[in-house]
């Protein structure tokens, strides 16, 4: 996308092109023509609307239940006239980095805790719609070759085209190191960077937990566009594709009773971790004793998933299936990243 020939900043833009293509797809019965602009003005070129008045208040009334409030709209006409310039649609890669929709500042922060190394910590994010000035701030002063690093990454995941200013901030405070999700407030099903949370949890189970979110980077790209090519090992660790019988198990909100029933039927047993509940309430629904259960866990009859915040699980129980075997429990990324695996070989 040429910035320079565009009429607002690159956020402004990407908050546009997204209105316009939920309006699209909406109305995909009509001639679009695309998304255009004169250098000043942005338009939204459908040629059905041409002579046709009743169809264009009823396509523009359709257009403002999909514009962002505060976001400059798009004029819709009906032809494409001298010194319209095409504005590019959203490609595979943009949709796939910003999750098909632009995120909250939580989001974001979050995003850029999670790949940005955690040698730079702590630091802050800033960019305005209305310029399109990147600020980062920083502890300590970053050589030539670590501000390149930085703003590669800051690239790799969709903010291109921005004027980076890397600022230093020597009061700067650390992260807290822990992190708080309360119920029915916004952005508290997000999957907190590891680097928010390192005062919080043990150091195995944050290893682990950090292991899944490099999972996440090295495959996101592999997960949402199908290509193979790009696809880093398997989505699945070995023991949850194992040629077994196996059974899953969901724990995470009601009680269930007696493991022994499934474990008589199946050779191995997925479970999802009960959620906001201590060990004592895992062992007593399952009817077992500690001994057994690493035991079970040893021999690979259970596995277990936890598809949620680390801190809606029992540590205790986290770190007793970890101390046993790290590899029997999977964390939310690669649990989301198998159904697609599982679809592609089914395509095959």
């Amino acid at each position: 996308m040429n910035t320079k020939a565009l009429p607002f900043s690159i956020p402004l833009m990407d908050a546009i092109r997204h209105d316009y293509e939920r309006f699209r797809f909406d109305t995909h019965q009509y001639s679009h023509q695309g998304l255009f602009t004169d250098g000043e003005k942005l338009y939204a070129v459908i040629l059905d609307v041409e002579n046709n008045d009743a169809l264009l208040d009823e396509l523009r009334e359709h257009y403002d239940k999909y514009h962002t409030v505060g976001i400059p709209p798009a004029k819709i006409v009906g032809e494409i006239t001298q010194g319209f310039r095409l504005i590019e649609s959203r490609s595979k890669l943009e949709k796939t980095l910003t999750h098909g929709q632009p995120m909250t500042i939580d989001e974001t922060i979050n995003l850029f805790v999670l790949h940005i190394p955690k040698k730079y910590h702590p630091f802050h994010v800033d960019f305005l719609f209305n310029t399109n000035e990147f600020n980062l701030t920083f502890k300590s002063e970053l050589t030539r070759s670590e501000q390149e690093e930085v703003q590669l990454i800051c690239e790799a995941l969709g903010y291109q085209g921005y004027d980076f200013v890397f600022n230093i901030d020597l009061t700067m405070p650390d992260f807290p190191g822990k992190v708080e999700h309360e119920p029915n407030t916004r952005n508290n099903l997000v999957l907190t960077a590891s680097g928010l949370m390192q005062k919080q949890f043990s150091k195995p189970l944050l290893t682990r937990y950090e292991e899944d979110e490099d999972f996440w980077a090295q495959n996101r790209q592999s997960v949402f566009s199908g290509d193979e090519v790009d696809q880093k090992g398997q989505y699945l660790l070995p023991k949850f594709e194992e040629p077994k019988s196996r059974c899953f198990v969901d724990a995470s909100v009601f009680p269930r009773q007696n493991l022994r029933v499934y474990l008589t039927l199946y050779e191995q047993v997925i479970i999802a971790l009960p959620l906001n509940k201590d060990s004592e309430y895992f062992y007593k629904m399952f009817q077992l004793g500690k001994y057994e259960f690493r035991e079970l866990v040893a021999r690979g009859r259970l596995l277990f998933v936890a598809p949620q915040n680390l801190e809606r699980y029992s540590q205790e129980l986290l770190s007793d299936i970890l101390m046993v075997d790290p590899c029997s429990i999977i964390f939310s990324r690669r649990l989301a990243a198998s159904p697609f695996e599982v679809y592609k070989v089914n395509q095959e």
